[in-house]
C-alpha cells in the first residue's frame, strides 16, 4: 500500500506542475494574441512577464518534491493562489471575459473596473479566439487550483 500512496503523491506533483504550466500557456497565448490584434503591446508583454511566477512556481514545486523543504511548497501555494487563480483565473478569465460575455449577451454595458483604477477598458467581444482563450484562463486556473489542493491534502490514507 505504501507504493500506491507514493505513486498517488508523485501524480499529485505532476498534475499540480502540469496545470500550473498549462495555465501560464493559455494566458500567454491569449495575451500575446490580443496584444497583436488590438495593437496593445502591454498585453503581449504580460505573456513574457508571466514567465517569472511560472518558473518560480515550478522550481519551488520541484525543490519541494525532491528535498521536502516545506517553505518551497508554501511559495508554490502562494504564487498559485495569488497569480494563477486570483489574477489569471478570477480577474482575467472570470471577470474580464466570462462576465463581459454574459453582460454582452444580455445587452448590458460592461465596465471591467472603475475609471479611477486607470485600467484600459475591456474591448467588446469581436474576436472568438480572444474570448475563448480568455474564458479558458478561468477554466485552467480552476483546474490548477483543484490539483494544488489535491497536492496539499497529500495521498489519501487507506481505509
Amino acid at each position: 500500500m505504501e507504493k500506491k500512496n507514493l505513486d498517488i503523491n508523485k501524480r499529485n506533483y505532476i498534475f499540480a506542475g502540469l496545470w500550473t504550466f498549462l495555465t501560464y500557456l493559455i494566458t500567454a497565448v491569449h495575451h500575446y494574441y490580443t496584444g497583436i490584434i488590438y495593437h496593445t503591446m502591454w498585453r503581449a508583454e504580460f505573456a513574457l512577464y508571466a514567465i517569472i511566477p511560472t518558473v518560480i512556481c515550478l522550481a519551488a514545486l520541484f525543490i519541494h518534491y525532491k528535498f521536502g523543504v516545506r517553505v518551497f511548497l508554501t511559495v508554490f501555494t502562494l504564487i498559485s493562489i495569488t497569480f494563477f487563480f486570483l489574477v489569471v483565473g478570477i480577474w482575467e478569465g472570470a471577470w474580464c471575459h466570462t462576465t463581459k460575455l454574459i453582460f454582452y449577451f444580455i445587452g448590458t454595458p460592461f465596465h471591467n473596473a472603475p475609471q479611477t483604477w486607470n485600467i484600459p477598458a475591456a474591448p467588446a467581444p469581436t474576436d472568438v479566439f480572444s474570448e475563448v482563450t480568455g474564458v479558458l484562463n478561468f477554466v485552467f486556473a480552476a483546474i490548477n487550483l483543484h490539483y494544488m489542493i489535491r497536492l496539499l491534502k497529500g495521498p489519501m490514507k487507506p481505509v
